[in-house]
């Protein structure tokens, strides 16, 4: 669905996936000439699908380190 409005509508891809600065900015681009906004808009976007995998992978290793501290027997000294 973002690959096409990248395509269709740069602009509109950037405000669904990044800050207001950087709608700004894409929109004097896609002004500029289309094809410099299509590239920003599509480098945007795939950033913003890095950081979502990313953070969807960090929450599976935290739980799972969660569930391995909880399974460890509790070591007291003597």
């Amino acid at each position: 669905m973002l690959a096409l409005l990248v395509v269709l509508c740069p602009p509109f891809a950037v405000l669904l996936t990044d800050s207001p600065s950087q709608v700004f900015k894409n929109v004097g681009l896609t002004l500029l000439f289309y094809v410099p906004g299509v590239l920003h808009a599509r480098s945007v976007v795939e950033t913003y699908r890095t950081h979502r995998r990313y953070d969807s992978l960090m929450r599976v290793l935290e739980s799972r380190a969660a569930r391995s501290t909880s399974r460890q027997p509790v070591l007291t000294a003597r």
